[in-house]
């Protein structure tokens, strides 16, 4: 089991890591992009996203993990990515909230 931040390196790693170990348990939940970035200079791009269950609450809305998930892709070319790491931001790690 990798820690908790960790790089799948390749196709195999990326479906056996990222798709099989981080995600068993999880079937029914979804993750909703908030954002998109794309350098393509470097040939990155990253996404913020939610993690929201298919449990509903007391007064129907979802669950919500506090926080949101960031995923970094490295493109590999020929339509593919070559990396992605796997990175959490929660409240107890995220920048505080500016006073304006």
């Amino acid at each position: 089991m990798p820690a908790d931040d960790f790089m799948a390196v390749g196709r195999d790693e990326i479906r056996e890591l990222a798709l099989g170990l981080e995600m068993a348990g999880l079937e029914g939940w979804t993750y909703p992009y908030q954002a998109v970035l794309i350098d393509d200079g470097r040939a990155w791009s990253s996404g913020f996203w939610k993690q929201v269950a298919d449990a509903r609450q007391a007064d129907g809305s979802p669950y919500e993990v506090a926080g949101f998930g960031a995923s970094w892709f490295g493109y590999g070319g020929d339509g593919l990515w070559a990396w992605q790491p796997r990175l959490s931001m929660t409240p107890a790690t995220r920048a505080p909230s500016s006073s304006r």
